[in-house]
């Protein structure tokens, strides 16, 4: 009897977290729509196209990630937009990173911020300091890292943002 109970229990709990990891591998359907739109035009897929497919898959399937992240990289310089050059590129440099392509991670993230900083695309130039921080950490460029770690700090104290500076 106590064998059966025990098979029973196995049996549920197999079944609930088959139910449970469903919900997370469920259709996403931003994700859906940027790949029809890139099925529909798969030569001509715009970089923001393929950067929407790269954040999609951010943290889900990075490897995937990388290689949209940098077809959407190579196209976007033709946009003449700092703006999403900035973006795509940020982005790009941490699946660089994540992936264990540091040093590749560095030279994007370098060329990258002194567009950030010129236009004052604040966000981007605290993702991108803290990004080099930690690359630099990687390679054992420690002064490198903490110089980027405090002014990334000290853009976090002018923007008066506590939750922020306390990470």
């Amino acid at each position: 009897m106590k064998k059966v109970q025990w098979t029973m229990m196995k049996l549920l709990s197999l079944m609930a977290l088959m139910a449970y990891s469903g919900i997370g591998v469920a259709q996403n359907k931003k994700l859906d729509s940027l790949r029809s739109v890139l099925d529909d035009n798969p030569g001509g897929a715009s970089a923001q196209v393929l950067w929407g497919i790269a954040y999609e898959l951010f943290d889900v399937d990075n490897a995937e990630a990388l290689e949209y992240a940098g077809k959407a990289y190579k196209k976007v310089w033709d946009t003449n937009d700092s703006l999403v050059i900035v973006k795509v590129g940020t982005t790009y440099g941490q699946l660089l990173r994540r992936m264990d392509r540091v040093e590749e991670s560095i030279k994007v993230s370098s060329l990258l911020l002194p567009i950030s900083r010129r236009h004052d695309f604040r966000k981007y130039t605290k993702m991108l300091l803290n990004s080099l921080a930690l690359a630099f950490t990687y390679t054992n460029e420690f002064d490198k890292a903490l110089e980027h770690n405090l002014e990334s700090l000290d853009l976090r104290k002018r923007e008066g943002d506590q939750k922020e500076i306390a990470i």
